[in-house]
């Protein structure tokens, strides 16, 4: 009788798949691991379907078999998907690139000799922008520096080891070239979505403003009918309904002051903006006595050294007003302090910018609404409570700054008061 005991385990069991009853397994639901590949090797597996799909080109300039040799073998263990077109002479080469586009192109210096340098400027400058791969011929420090710097991605001297770099060089070179044109897929869609975006938002603040101005035509002539009935007709009425009707002209009246602010705002930036040199100093002192700030209050207003910007005046002046008339309205100190100045340069995106900035000692704003306030319509409750303003000054301000290519933020002060501080740029676009 034979002592060979046999395994009743079963093949997953074997493997170290699935953990036996006494193991911790439940009888009848047996515990199954995931067992997934090794990094590397999902990498690679990942990678060499990402190729075969792509239906990738290569065309390589060589006329010697030890070399057409190894780059075939390495093109066919890195994907059947890519397709691989020889020549062996320099007319060759540039007949087979002007007729196709390639993700790749290969050059033999032992083929194209003193043409190198030619050759791999050709190659650059066609429409599909291939990846260059050149085989160097002498292992000379100074010729290998020189390929790489005319624009070739990668450069392989044919030394003894040559042929272990040549398919991981093919591999990166595809994979970059792949994922280049998928960047530049990516961002020729963005380009057309914001182009698109731009023309429907110009359609919207048309249409905005259309019915804006419709809309003040109506209101006008309603808060002209209430004004002539309370003003020519008002004996006419008990004390009950000529209080309905002032309520009524009241509102009336904000309705107008509402639509005109949208009409205004949405008439902000159609059209081409003008801009010039302007001298932000003047623009606020402009600002300041346009706004004919009362004298009973004991306003202070300190303008520091200030900048020249590159802007519209007319839509900059209305910054300032905004911001400045708003420090005056909602301060709660018996004397009212605003400063303004420039905090200095920044550079974003290859311009260079002026920081300015509009601070007070009032009360602040408090740091859960500071998303919020430059929103349309969006009051306070202080604003709220006394009526006072539309909503409107801080998103025409924002609106404006953006118009010149800047950004606004606000902040409290450390000893209290409100900081708007926004960027205007020093140079012409």
């Amino acid at each position: 009788m034979s002592n060979k005991k046999i395994d009743s385990r079963s093949n997953e069991e074997k493997a170290g798949l699935i953990l036996p009853e006494e193991q911790g397994g439940k009888k009848g639901r047996d515990k199954v691991y995931d067992v997934t590949l090794s990094g590397s090797l999902s990498a690679e597996i990942q990678e060499r379907a990402a190729l075969q799909q792509s239906g990738s080109s290569v065309l390589i300039l060589s006329k010697e078999q030890e070399v057409l040799g190894p780059v075939s073998d390495a093109i066919r263990e890195s994907s059947k998907g890519v397709t691989l077109v020889s020549t062996s002479s320099i007319a060759g080469f540039r007949e087979e690139l002007s007729k196709a586009s390639f993700d790749l192109v290969i050059i033999d210096q032992g083929t194209s000799g003193y043409a190198t340098f030619e050759l791999i400027h050709e190659s650059r400058f066609q429409n599909s922008e291939p990846a260059i791969l050149v085989l160097e011929q002498d292992n000379n420090p100074g010729m290998i520096s020189a390929i790489l710097h005319s624009g070739c991605q990668r450069c392989i001297s044919k030394v003894e080891s040559w042929k272990d770099e040549l398919l991981p060089a093919i591999r990166q070179a595809l994979r970059l070239k792949r994922l280049e044109d998928e960047n530049r897929t990516l961002v020729r869609m963005l380009t057309e979505m914001n182009y698109e975006l731009e023309k429907r938002n110009e359609r919207l603040d048309e249409f905005n403003a259309t019915v804006a101005h419709d809309i003040r035509g109506i209101l006008a002539g309603v808060t002209m009918r209430l004004e002539y009935v309370l003003g020519k007709r008002r004996n006419e009425f008990n004390e009950e309904t000529a209080s309905i009707l002032s309520k009524a002209l009241k509102a009336a009246q904000r309705a107008v002051d509402i639509v005109h602010a949208t009409y205004e705002y949405a008439r902000l930036g159609r059209g081409q903006l003008k801009k010039e040199s302007v001298d932000i100093g003047v623009i606020v002192r402009d600002a300041i006595s346009d706004l004919n700030l009362p004298e009973s209050l004991d306003i202070k207003v300190g303008i520091g050294e200030l900048p020249k910007v590159w802007g519209n005046g007319p839509l900059l002046r209305r910054v300032f007003m905004n911001l400045i008339s708003n420090s005056v309205k909602y301060n709660d100190k018996e004397s009212i302090v605003i400063d303004v100045g420039c905090s200095g340069t920044v550079r974003e995106d290859g311009r260079e910018y002026a920081e300015i900035f509009v601070a007070d000692n009032g009360p602040g704003i408090p740091q859960a609404v500071h998303k919020e306030i430059f929103r349309m319509f969006w009051r306070g409750t202080k604003a709220r409570r006394s009526g006072d303003g539309m909503g409107v000054g801080l998103a025409v301000v924002q609106k404006v700054v953006e118009l010149h290519g800047g950004k606004i933020a606000v902040s409290n002060g450390k000893k209290g008061g409100v900081r708007f501080s926004f960027l205007l740029p020093i140079t012409s676009d």
